[in-house]
């Protein structure tokens, strides 16, 4: 009931495969499979299928056959989507298929309630869907090197979730309902535009798995800022409020609101020129309102860019006065004579708060 095929030259199959209708485990790995034949549905006992290693630009609609499939086995291949039937596998447990060239998912996949584990890195991935949140019992979640811009709210679904690697994505924040994912255990980020993985001078995103980003983000998101511009980066942290975006951003102290400013202008105004936008003129008019509500990734990258440039700039006195008040806004912990400076990375929100502070005090902000 086994067949093993692997590391032949097999550029298809014929039609006749289809009736070894008894077959319960089929590897076809590291052949020259371009495509299958429709009647490749007919193997409707598999339980066990691996089709690693070919060139499969994608799947016939019999595939969603497969009733009683638990793994399946499609990386490194060439598929750039999958079918609606695809849906159909609700028996899977483990799936695999990274290293393919998708840019989405169809909506089906929230069919896959059986799913532990699932492999999506190294694909053209820009979102997820919405149903992705009926995934209730996955537990590893790999979405290394995607295109993801954002995460749908209903992530906070996966209540057995212990591992989600997301690195090397397009990602500035992470939804609200992150916060009742109450099993995880591994959070990997690094290598996106995340605020509170920046590293101590602002300057970078830490990229060390010694980071500890899950730590990270919840030191963020329940940290209580005391200054705006802190403020509204928890905001954007947190995911709670788009409508008190606009208004935490003109409350932040003029000199450094002028900054930002002038730097979504400058960010909108290269948007608008290199994608496909609506109502440019419109946009570029109202550059701070479309970064607040319609484009918050262009708020964050804006507050990033001036953070940095800020930090920057600080003589080496500044900077210690800067971890001095980190020290002093995390309660003055004992046992390290340099606490502020080498726990900066701990809670970014805290040390931006500590950097306005600095600014305003010096009259600068």
């Amino acid at each position: 009931h086994s067949l093993y095929l692997n590391n032949n030259r097999l550029k298809g199959l014929p039609e006749s495969f289809g009736s070894l209708k008894l077959l319960q485990r089929l590897s076809l790995n590291n052949n020259q499979l371009e495509r299958l034949p429709e009647s490749f549905g007919n193997l409707q006992q598999l339980e066990w299928l691996s089709l690693t290693g070919n060139q499969l630009e994608g799947l016939p609609n019999s595939f969603g056959n497969f009733q009683q499939l638990t793994e399946l086995y499609l990386n490194n291949n060439l598929l750039k989507s999958l079918p609606d039937t695809f849906g159909n596998l609700r028996q899977l447990q483990r799936l695999h298929l990274e290293n393919n060239q998708m840019e989405s998912l169809p909506s089906s996949f929230g069919n896959f309630q059986q799913l532990i584990e699932l492999y999506l890195n190294n694909n053209l991935l820009k979102s997820l869907p919405e149903t992705f949140g009926n995934l209730h019992l996955l537990t590893a979640l790999y979405l290394n090197n995607n295109h993801l811009q954002s995460l749908p709210n209903t992530l906070g679904n996966l209540q057995r979730l212990s591992g989600l690697f997301l690195s090397n994505n397009q990602l500035y924040c992470l939804p609200e309902t992150f916060r009742n994912l109450q099993q995880l255990k591994i959070l990997s980020l690094f290598f996106n535009s995340c605020l509170f993985m920046f590293d101590k001078e602002l300057s970078a995103f830490t990229s060390n798995y010694s980071q500890r980003p899950l730590e990270k983000y919840r030191a963020c998101r329940d940290y209580v800022p005391s200054t705006p511009i802190a403020r509204l980066c928890q905001l954007i942290h947190n995911q709670t409020d788009k409508d008190l975006l606009e208004p935490t951003l003109r409350s932040i102290p003029r000199s450094m609101q002028a900054k930002l400013r002038s730097r979504i202008e400058d960010i909108w105004a290269s948007l608008a020129e290199h994608e496909q936008v609506e109502n440019k003129d419109l946009l570029r008019a109202n550059a701070v309102r479309a970064a607040c509500h319609e484009r918050v990734e262009v708020l964050n990258q804006a507050i990033i860019e001036v953070l940095k440039e800020t930090f920057a700039d600080f003589t080496e006195e500044q900077k210690r006065l800067v971890y001095d008040l980190v020290w002093d806004l995390a309660g003055r912990p004992e046992g390290d004579d340099n606490w502020g400076e080498n726990h900066a990375e701990d809670n970014i929100i805290r040390l931006i708060d500590a950097v306005a502070i600095v600014l305003s005090e010096q009259g600068q902000g």
